[in-house]
C-alpha cells in the first residue's frame, strides 16, 4: 500500500529557506469600515466596466427607477443615467460618496441621482425600483455580503417583475499546485530564522486566505461548483453554505491547495469572472493553502469540505481537505477555519458552528471538565456509561487513561485520586467536548452557562468559545 509523500521542490536547496517579497496578498475579510481598495484600479478594469455598462444599457429603460447598491465612485449610477433612468438612488457607506456627488455635478447628472450615505439594510426609499444594480463582488464572490444584501434589497426595493444586475452568481473551486508559494510563505516558519524558531506563527499563516491569480498551468483538476444563486426577489438566502466537492486525480501531480472564484451573470449574454480564463482583472482568486505540498498519483481522490457563514457584518470560511489513495484509504487530512476577530460582538459569534472534533477526543475533554475534586475514576466511569451506554468498558477505560495522562503531563496540579482542575480550564474543556460539528456557538454557550452559572454568563461563554477556537484545541487534548 502506497503512502502519501510530501513533495520536495527540486529548485530549493537545503538551508536556503527564507522570506521573500510578497507575490500573494492577504484577503481582507471583516468589517465594512476601513476597506482599503483602489477606485483607480476598479475604473481601469475595462472588461469589468464595459460588461456592467452593456448590462445596464440592455436592462435599464427610459424612465426607470434604479437603485445602485454600494455606488463607490458612482460609475454604475452614471451608466444608469446614460441608459435613460429618471431617478437613481446611489447608496454608499464610505466617504467616497462625497466625491461621487461632485463627479455627478461635474458631468451634469446630479439632477437625476440622489446619493444616500449608509448601508442599504438601514435605508428606506420613497419608491420602488425597476432595476437594482450593484458591484459588491468580492474575490470569493460572496464575502462582501452580497447574498444577504441582495435578498434584502430585492424584497424591499424592487417592483414585482423588476430586474437585478447581476442576475446570477456561481462560485467554483479547483485544485492547484504552486510549490513556490510554500517555499516563500510556509516553509520559512518551519525553519530556524536567526537561530530562533517562529513556528508558532505557522498555524495562523495556514488559516490566512491569500489573493493571487492562477492560470490553467497550475490547475490540477476540473472545477467543481460550490454555489449557484439566482439573484432576484424570489431568491432564498442561506446564512450557511456547505458543500462537499470531490476530485479524482487523472495524472501524477502535486497539490498545494485549492482556489475559489466566481462567475456573475450581469444580463443575458453578459458575464464577468475572476476564473482561469480572460486574464487578470480587478479580482484575484482566493487561495486556500494546505500545510505542505503533496505528491499525488493517478487514481487518488481529493475531497474538499467547504463551508461559508455570512451575515450583514461578517464572513467566515471553514475548509477541510482529505486525500485517499487509489485503494480508498485516507492518507491525508487537513482543516482550518478563518474565524472573526475576538472583538466581534457575541450575538454575531453565536450562529457560527465550530469545527468538529472526533468523538474520542470529545469524551476526553468531557472527562476533564468534570474534575472538580469530588470524582475519581470509578465515578467518572459510571457517568460515561450512563451518558452513552454504547461505550464499551475498554473504550471508557481508554478515555479515562488518556484524560489522566493529560493531567500528569500538562496540568500543574498535584497527583491525587480525585483531581481538581481550575474552573476556567473545566469550562474550556466542556466547550471542546461539544465541538461535534452540529452545535453552533450560541447553543454551546447555553450549555456551558447551565453547567457553570456562577462563573460565566451566556455572553461571557460565547467569548470564551471564541478564545478556545482561536487558540486552537489541538494542543489541549491531542486532537
Amino acid at each position: 500500500m502506497k503512502t502519501l509523500t510530501t513533495h520536495k521542490d527540486s529548485s530549493q536547496e537545503e538551508g536556503t529557506t527564507g522570506f521573500s517579497e510578497m507575490r500573494f496578498r492577504e484577503l481582507p475579510l471583516s468589517s465594512l469600515e476601513g476597506r482599503n481598495y483602489s477606485h483607480q484600479r476598479l475604473l481601469a478594469d475595462r472588461a469589468r466596466c464595459e460588461a456592467y455598462r452593456k448590462a445596464i444599457l440592455d436592462t435599464v429603460k427610459a424612465g426607470d427607477v434604479v437603485v445602485d447598491l454600494g455606488t463607490g465612485s458612482g460609475l454604475l449610477a452614471f451608466f444608469a443615467v446614460e441608459a435613460g433612468a429618471k431617478k437613481v438612488y446611489a447608496i454608499e457607506l464610505g466617504p467616497v460618496i462625497r466625491y461621487a456627488e461632485r463627479i455627478a455635478k461635474r458631468n451634469s447628472m446630479d439632477d437625476r441621482i440622489e446619493f444616500i450615505r449608509g448601508v442599504s439594510y438601514d435605508i428606506e426609499l420613497p419608491e420602488l425600483a425597476d432595476v437594482i444594480v450593484g458591484e459588491n463582488l468580492g474575490s470569493l464572490g460572496i464575502e462582501e455580503n452580497m447574498l444577504p444584501m441582495y435578498q434584502d434589497a430585492a424584497k424591499r426595493f424592487l417592483k414585482p417583475g423588476g430586474k437585478m444586475i447581476p442576475s446570477r452568481l456561481e462560485v467554483s473551486a479547483t485544485l492547484v499546485s504552486d510549490t513556490g508559494f510554500h517555499r516563500r510563505y510556509i516553509d520559512p516558519w518551519k525553519s530556524s530564522l536567526y537561530g530562533i524558531y517562529f513556528d508558532t506563527f505557522l498555524h495562523e499563516q495556514l488559516k490566512t486566505l491569500f489573493l493571487a491569480h492562477f492560470d490553467s498551468s497550475r490547475v490540477v483538476s476540473a472545477p467543481q461548483l460550490f454555489l449557484s444563486a439566482k439573484l432576484d426577489a424570489k431568491q432564498t438566502y442561506s446564512e450557511i453554505n456547505r458543500k462537499t466537492l470531490r476530485f479524482e486525480i487523472d495524472r501524477d501531480t502535486t497539490l498545494s491547495g485549492f482556489i475559489v472564484y466566481f462567475t456573475a451573470e450581469l444580463s443575458e449574454g453578459v458575464s464577468i469572472s475572476n476564473g482561469l480564463v480572460g486574464g487578470k482583472n480587478s479580482w484575484d482568486q482566493v487561495y486556500f493553502s494546505i500545510d505542505r505540498v503533496l505528491s499525488l498519483e493517478v487514481g487518488y481522490n481529493v475531497t474538499i469540505h467547504l463551508c461559508t457563514w455570512e451575515t450583514r457584518y461578517e464572513f467566515v470560511p471553514s475548509w477541510r481537505i482529505t486525500v485517499s489513495d487509489s485503494q480508498g484509504k485516507e492518507i491525508y487530512d487537513y482543516s482550518a477555519t478563518r474565524y472573526p476577530l475576538l472583538s466581534l460582538p457575541p450575538d454575531l459569534i453565536g450562529p457560527i458552528v465550530p469545527p468538529a472534533v472526533d468523538s474520542g477526543n470529545r469524551w476526553v475533554a468531557y472527562v476533564l471538565s468534570l474534575l472538580n475534586g469530588n470524582r475519581g475514576k470509578r465515578q467518572l466511569a459510571t457517568i460515561l456509561s450512563k451518558l452513552d451506554p454504547s461505550l464499551s468498558t475498554d473504550e471508557i477505560e481508554h478515555t479515562l487513561s488518556r484524560a489522566f495522562f493529560f493531567l500528569n503531563t500538562h496540568a500543574s496540579i498535584p497527583s491525587m485520586a480525585k483531581p481538581v482542575l481550575p474552573l476556567r480550564d473545566r469550562a474550556d474543556f466542556l466547550i471542546q467536548a461539544h465541538f461535534d460539528g452540529t452545535l453552533n456557538c450560541k447553543r454551546i454557550a447555553e450549555i456551558v452557562h447551565f453547567e457553570f452559572p456562577d462563573f460565566l454568563t451566556p455572553e461571557q461563554a460565547l467569548e470564551r468559545i471564541q478564545y478556545v477556537v482561536t487558540t486552537n484545541v489541538k494542543p489541549t487534548v491531542g486532537v
